[in-house]
């Protein structure tokens, strides 16, 4: 839902630049780990992306080009950078790196446990065993995260004896510790 959202702003921006151009242009954006949430309107950041392309075309009118704000500096809040390029027969507005799938952090793991280990004292006390299964195919991020990459090594149990991670999305338990 989130790539969604994001490409629905970038596709409403290519829109207002072509009725107020009528240019063709590829504009690649790489976005930031911002979150666009209901501080702004929808239309706040159609408004800033459209604002962003314009001011590198009209900076560049009149010729090819293909401009990476990388280099130039030009990124904001939401964009880690842009790249437009005026040599193209078609209109393309895309984000890169959309669906990308980061690893998970061991901090953001190990929050989870010791908040979990805090309730160990509400269990029964005949257990043998106690184990923590953490749902992973949830989150803040759309795709999730890659568990595959995690430093098990770091993570301190807390007074569970096994740890497994539950893929919701794929029904594949990983334990972890």
């Amino acid at each position: 839902m989130i790539e969604v959202y994001r490409q629905s702003i970038i596709d409403a921006a290519r829109l207002k630049f072509e009725d107020k151009y009528d240019v063709e242009l590829q504009c690649m954006f790489r976005y930031s780990d911002a979150v666009m949430d209901k501080r702004h309107s929808k239309n706040h950041y159609i408004d800033l992306f459209f604002s962003l392309v314009e001011t590198i075309y009209l900076a560049n009118k009149g010729r090819d080009f293909r401009v990476s704000t990388k280099h130039c500096k030009l990124e904001n809040e939401f964009v880690d950078s842009i790249n437009v390029s005026s040599d193209t027969t078609w209109s393309n507005w895309q984000s890169v790196g959309a669906y990308l799938v980061k690893p998970i952090d061991y901090k953001d793991v190990q929050l989870v446990i010791n908040h979990k280990a805090s309730l160990i004292t509400q269990y029964p006390n005949n257990i043998d065993e106690k184990w923590l299964v953490i749902i992973a195919g949830l989150g803040h991020r759309s795709s999730g995260y890659r568990f595959d990459l995690l430093d098990r090594s770091s993570i301190d149990k807390n007074g569970f004896d096994r740890i497994y991670f539950f893929d919701d999305r794929s029904e594949d338990t990983i334990e972890i510790v």
